[in-house]
């Protein structure tokens, strides 16, 4: 293999995962407050619930072409993992195109000029935060991992007006050639459908009414094949995606509609999941549709649903 860059090789030492010890992190450098002390905290799991230690996932990831890598938006841990990731299949000697999640369309000329702007600038030539994304410090590292092995980055999601149209008229707001470069011309299945259904409702702690479900549920689909589309583009080079946990689902999401298109994929899929109180693996592992599961200590302990339902009962017209 050739030598790395230097920026790269400096890169993939700090960012390297501790040779020994179950925590991802060495203990005390987690950033998430909540859970720390937990046991599971950095341990890695398989699908079927046996345990994998550091060197199995570092061999699964040099050797996929495809990777999915599942995150908690808010979550700093779970980027600076996925930092890990990307460093660690570049320092393989690969050029995979990162995929982003939270970047549309129509902002992939940002992402084409990202080693002039620079990582620390990447953000606000983004607009990352005025979009209703986290800070961007905490999505830095990734951005700082793929600029220093040279790797290219691509926007992964629609733009808004596409999103909304889609909502309100569904596939027929897209053309057939574009309907199908999402995927939105593939049946979910029954199962897959079922299931994002009750992802939604529960995503929403229960509070969204049943007509919006079905025009969410497109719009989901429509952006996870944005996703899959983008990574398939990627051809030869591979891709990793980095998005939510939800759209790195292998049952459904956009690893399975890249699946689906390319038979040949076979998509390594990674889900960075927080921990609860909870020191029992069962409960974790119980929906699982990851090939690998890390348990990260907890970010925040705010309660969502609440939250919800005060800004809708605000938003109520006044009688």
């Amino acid at each position: 293999m050739p030598a790395l860059p230097r920026t790269l090789a400096a890169l993939t030492v700090l960012l390297a995962w501790p040779a020994t010890g179950a925590n991802a992190f060495g203990g005390p450098d987690w950033q998430s407050s909540h859970f720390r002390d937990n046991p599971l905290a950095g341990t890695i799991w398989k699908r079927d619930g046996t345990q994998a230690d550091k060197a199995e996932l570092e061999k699964a990831v040099r050797d996929a072409s495809f990777i999915a890598v599942g995150e908690t938006h808010n979550n700093i841990d779970h980027h600076r993992l996925q930092a890990r990731i990307v460093a660690l299949k570049a320092a393989s000697g690969a050029k995979p195109v990162i995929v982003w999640e939270m970047v549309p369309a129509s902002l992939q000329p940002v992402l084409d000029t990202a080693k002039e702007t620079g990582a620390a600038s990447l953000g606000t030539a983004l607009d990352w935060e005025k979009r209703g994304w986290p800070v961007w410090a905490m999505y830095q590292p990734v951005a700082e991992a793929a600029l220093a092995a040279g790797l290219s980055m691509k926007a992964g999601d629609l733009d808004r007006e596409t999103i909304r149209a889609i909502g309100r008229q569904g596939a027929a707001a897209l053309d057939a050639t574009e309907a199908s470069r999402i995927g939105l011309d593939m049946e979910l299945g029954k199962d897959a459908a079922a299931s994002l259904a009750t992802e939604l409702k529960d995503s929403h702690c229960g509070l969204l009414p049943e007509k919006s479900i079905p025009a969410m549920m497109t719009v989901q689909q429509a952006r996870d094949g944005a996703m899959a589309a983008a990574m398939l583009e990627a051809g030869d080079a591979g891709a990793i995606l980095i998005a939510g946990a939800g759209h790195v689902r292998e049952d459904r999401a956009a690893p399975a509609i890249l699946e689906r298109k390319a038979p040949s994929i076979d998509v390594l899929t990674i889900g960075l999941m927080e921990l609860g109180t909870s020191t029992d693996i069962a409960g974790y592992l119980e929906d699982t549709r990851f090939d690998y599961i890390v348990l990260t200590p907890k970010a925040d302990m705010t309660d969502h649903c609440a939250e919800m339902k005060k800004s809708m009962e605000a938003s109520k017209p006044k009688p």
